[in-house]
Parts: C-alpha cells; structure tokens; sequence
C-alpha cells in the first residue's frame, strides 16, 4: 500500500482502488484547477450561464414560500377565529 500523502484527508473512504494504486492523491489537486478556473471566469459570463436555470428554480421557491405563508396564515385565522 503506498503512503498516503498530506491531502488525503480531503478525499472519501470509498475510493479504496484509487487508494491502493496512489492516484487519490490527484483529486485535490484537480480541485485546486478547477476552483483557480472558475474563480479566473469573467463573472459577467457566469451571471449568464447561472441566471437561466437559477430563474426557473427561484419561481418555484417563491411559489412554495407563498403556499406554505398561505396555509400558515389560515391556521392563524383560525386559531384566532377559535380563541376570539
């Protein structure tokens, strides 16, 4: 078994093939890559490639946010409806 380097408290448990042949070692690395590139993008671009899907998920947060004030606030009229 090869000796395990500095960063292998950051990989997962479940990739005991990857332990065993000493390429674990390259997951955190790629990260590293990966984090630089995505910090280097020009946020303008980003905005523009997340806004798209980000819109139609924020519609049905704000559809379930109005269901659930809606129900919350007929169980206050009623409560209040009851004790009043």
């Amino acid at each position: 078994m090869p000796k395990p380097c500095p960063c292998s408290r950051l990989v997962l448990s479940d990739f005991h093939e990857l332990r065993r042949t000493g390429a674990w070692c390259l997951f955190p690395i790629v990260g590293a890559v990966i984090g630089e590139a995505v910090n280097a993008f020009p946020s303008g671009a980003l905005e523009a490639l997340v806004f798209p899907v980000a819109r139609k998920k924020f519609r049905y947060i704000k559809l379930v946010g109005g269901l659930i004030g809606f129900v919350a606030g007929l169980v206050q009229l009623a409560l209040v409806a009851r004790v009043g």
